[in-house]
């Protein structure tokens, strides 16, 4: 299946998006697990603790920063405009 067409289906990822997150992630194939990915999309926290001290920001600029863009930009267009998801979204925050 064409990774776009795959995108499109997901609430909140338009054209635009999904041709971002397509042409800046390329092959998906080349992330072993899923946490791979969200790393590279940069949408994972980045710090090192020792016993409950910071230690570092880690590797906080390695990956790619478009795609967790898009993801984020997505999120706030499904929570805007899609009533399910905004009452998710305000039940949790609340």
């Amino acid at each position: 299946m064409n990774l776009t067409v795959g995108l499109l289906t997901v609430p909140g990822i338009g054209n635009f998006l999904a041709m971002t997150i397509m042409l800046e992630v390329g092959d998906i194939e080349r992330f072993a697990k899923v946490g791979n990915f969200t790393s590279y999309c940069l949408c994972a926290p980045a710090q090192r603790l020792s016993d409950g001290k910071s230690k570092g920001s880690g590797n906080r600029k390695n990956g790619n920063r478009y795609p967790g863009w898009a993801f984020s930009e997505a999120s706030q267009l499904v929570r805007r405009y899609n009533a399910r998801f905004g009452r998710d979204y305000d039940r949790k925050a609340a």
